[in-house]
């Protein structure tokens, strides 16, 4: 898949779909199948190109857990406890990274935590990355939480002053209509 602004770029103004590329130095020839909107610039999921995990070379089984090239998201059901599930990501990880670990350091995953190390995923819910970021994955928010904190400080102080406003001119006429 490709956003409009990589179509136009690499097929001009013909017809992307079913048409055929390779991308960088890959050996894999890709079929466009889809021409999605451009991401806007406020989104920190930023792409220009989409292609299926089962045709990327390495990870097409699944199994190469001590990559950290992506990022993953889930959708979980309303109500699910996010500890809990930080627990059992974590259990995943002894799982399915300790054996790994084992075998290209030389070590069990508990030695390899006690030297100070760590391998973990942390889950962080997509609403929040807007404007709290996530340092973890060095995403930086797109929006400051201060700066909106800011903003609804003066529009409340607006708001309270024309409240005011409001009544003064509303006495104001009050007493020039008591006199009628």
């Amino acid at each position: 898949m490709l956003t409009e602004k990589y179509a136009k770029k690499y097929f001009g103004s013909s017809d992307p779909m079913g048409q055929k590329m390779i991308v960088e130095a890959d050996t894999i020839l890709y079929a466009v199948t889809g021409v999605i909107q451009n991401i806007p610039d406020n989104s920190h999921i930023k792409f220009d190109m989409l292609a299926s995990m089962s045709t990327y070379p390495g990870q097409a089984n699944g199994s190469n857990w001590l990559s950290h090239n992506f990022y993953t998201y889930i959708v979980v059901k309303d109500g699910t406890d996010r500890i809990v599930l930080q627990k059992k990501f974590q259990s995943m990880v002894t799982k399915y990274v300790g054996p790994l670990i084992q075998q290209f350091l030389g070590y069990s995953i508990d030695d390899f935590r006690k030297a100070g190390n760590d391998f973990s995923y942390v889950i962080e819910p997509l609403k929040d990355l807007h404007l709290k970021g996530a340092t973890q994955y060095n995403l930086e928010p797109l929006g400051s939480l201060t700066t909106t904190y800011i903003f609804a400080v003066i529009a409340l102080l607006i708001l309270i002053i024309a409240i005011i406003n409001y009544v003064n001119l509303a006495t104001a006429k009050s007493a020039g209509r008591a006199k009628e």
